[in-house]
Formats: structure tokens, C-alpha cells, sequence
């Protein structure tokens, strides 16, 4: 439990909660045939580019901290 806190406090469930409501939303409309707005798409896209960009900045991170414990 204490994991999910620390993960929490640094908001990467919050943002991974709101990556996937965007996509499940999206996929919704299309399945429904409905028309997804274009800014549905836009904002989407930029939800999906930050969130892939913290999960590789926080990877670097670790990497470096890894190595950096090792020498």
C-alpha cells in the first residue's frame, strides 16, 4: 500500500487514469459511430505524448541513479 501512495503523491496513477478515460473514451465513440471532435483527438494525443515522456524520463532517471549506486 505504501507503493501506491508514493506512486500517488507522484501523480503517475492520477495521469495513467487520465491517459486510459481519454482512450477508452475515443475507442467508445468510434465503436459507437459516433463523430470524435477533433480536439477529442488533439487533447488525447498530447495526454498520451506527455505521459510517454515521463515514462521514459523517469526510466532515464532510474538508469542513472543505477549507475550512479554502482560505481
Amino acid at each position: 500500500m505504501d507503493k501506491f501512495w508514493e506512486l500517488f503523491e507522484r501523480s503517475i496513477i492520477i495521469q495513467s487514469l487520465v491517459t486510459m478515460l481519454l482512450v477508452c473514451t475515443i475507442c467508445y465513440m468510434y465503436l459507437a459511430q459516433r463523430d470524435v471532435p477533433e480536439h477529442l483527438w488533439m487533447i488525447t494525443e498530447l495526454v498520451i505524448g506527455f505521459w510517454m515522456g515521463t515514462k521514459v524520463q523517469s526510466e532515464v532517471q532510474r538508469r542513472v541513479a543505477s549507475k550512479n549506486d554502482g560505481s
